[in-house]
């Protein structure tokens, strides 16, 4: 977990009470583990005993094996494997027609979102308690047939944004939550889907609930989602009532925009946060209608609001390589290139290809801020100048295309590549070949 001791967490081997504790709990563990491989050989299908024949026991076998899991998962939640035997023993139960069973019999969602939320209080990076957590919002919203509405669905998962959000607070740049979070806006997407059309109704197109997400107004004339899937569903029986014809809503993503912001004004470092937004970006960017493309005054509107956070966090902690990466995909999603844009009412009389003039001066002052900050640290900041560099590297080229004099660009350049050989030897012979492949 950021922020935590490396040297205190491990003197606690040191200390002979401690060392023997943690001994005490492994011998524990040990025993229980021994017990769950000998409990599940024996529910095992190709178990020739009786016993493994008689179901009513069977049964009986895999609830207490269950809670044999959730006792060693409380204490480790990291091992994937038994969050696997877990839900082999979920899905077992679940088809189980043992009457005296049935009150135990299936997934319970509440347990297990209580089970996961107890793993991960423990260990708030457990891969196998957030996939497991994950399967079993999947799993109950796909198979729950006890008329819940979208409404009782759509609630459920504000809650578990809202845990998302708290467990953000503990730590903000825990990658799983972050993921986690993701999934459960897509599930909430595909929800909201249910209020315009019968659940019951087999349609034609259908999604998994994998977690992507579906692809909004798309202006590139793909069908591509917009983010990909985080549960692999091949093999699963469930098939998904949802119609890929929902859609992201407006204020959800506006919410989550919201969020990002939040997060990044606490804590410039937060590169989760940064990552999050530069994929919501295009969801933020609606696209000019009736064409189903933006307008590029638009994009570079959004790519210079952005760029007041980036300055804002490169000023404040200019060797934060952070907010620099984020600076560096800004500049290069502003490029016009990368967009399908609508037709500008404005002509170049210089005949230069469209928007190039409004990209270049968005260029050259986003230089001008980056060389004030180079100056400030007396020449010597290193990502100030590898993000000064991309920038004349990426004006050097617009003029060229339009027959400009560059050489006071390119000399700019190689003076960047130059001071960066002094103050970072490290990476020498890197800035060695881009100068050899400027020409310096």
């Amino acid at each position: 977990m950021h922020g935590r001791n490396k040297e205190k967490y491990k003197s606690r081997f040191q200390d002979p009470v401690a060392s023997a504790a943690i001994a005490q709990k492994a011998k524990q563990m040990n025993l229980l583990t021994k017990e769950l491989i000998t409990r599940r050989s024996k529910l095992s299908p190709s178990s020739s005993s009786s016993e493994s024949r008689d179901e009513p026991n069977a049964t009986s076998q895999a609830i207490a094996t269950l809670q044999l899991t959730e006792k060693i998962l409380s204490i480790n939640p990291d091992p994937s494997h038994l969050w696997n035997h877990r839900r082999e023993l979920l899905l077992a139960l679940e088809t189980t027609t043992t009457t005296s069973a049935s009150e135990a019999s299936g997934m319970s969602i509440e347990k297990e979102l209580k089970l996961t939320a107890t793993c991960l209080q423990r260990n708030p990076k457990a891969y196998g308690a957030w996939a497991h957590r994950k399967y079993c919002i999947r799993h109950w919203l796909l198979s729950c047939d006890d008329g819940s509405s979208s409404e009782v669905r759509r609630t459920m998962l504000l809650n578990e944004l809202e845990l998302c959000g708290e467990f953000l607070e503990a730590d903000e740049r825990n990658f799983h939550c972050w993921n986690y979070r993701r999934f459960i806006v897509s599930a909430l997407a595909l929800v909201a889907a249910t209020k315009t059309q019968d659940v019951s109704t087999e349609v034609s197109s259908k999604l998994d609930l994998d977690g992507s997400w579906p692809s909004v107004a798309s202006n590139s004339g793909t069908s591509d989602r917009h983010m990909g899937p985080q549960l692999s569903t091949a093999g699963m029986k469930l098939s998904s009532p949802y119609s890929t014809a929902g859609t992201l809503d407006k204020a959800l993503i506006d919410g989550e925009w919201e969020f990002t912001t939040q997060k990044i004004q606490f804590n410039f470092s937060n590169y989760s946060a940064f990552h999050y937004r530069s994929k919501l970006l295009p969801l933020v960017l609606p696209p000019s209608s009736p064409t189903n493309k933006y307008a590029y005054g638009d994009v570079l509107a959004l790519a210079k609001s952005e760029l007041e956070i980036i300055q804002n966090a490169i000023f404040t902690e200019p060797d934060d390589q952070t907010s620099w990466w984020y600076h560096h995909f800004i500049i290069h999603w502003a490029d016009p290139r990368r967009h399908s844009l609508a037709e500008s009412s404005s002509s170049n009389d210089c005949g230069n290809a469209p928007w190039d003039d409004e990209y270049l001066a968005f260029l050259e002052e986003d230089a001008s801020t980056v060389r004030e900050l180079i100056d400030m640290e007396d020449g010597r900041c290193k990502w100030g100048l590898l993000g000064l560099h991309m920038l004349l590297i990426a004006i050097l080229k617009l003029k060229d295309n339009r027959g400009e004099g560059t050489e006071d660009v390119k000399s700019e350049a190689c003076g960047c590549l130059r001071t960066l050989e002094e103050i970072d030897p490290d990476r020498a012979k890197r800035y060695t070949a881009l100068k050899a492949a400027l020409g310096c």
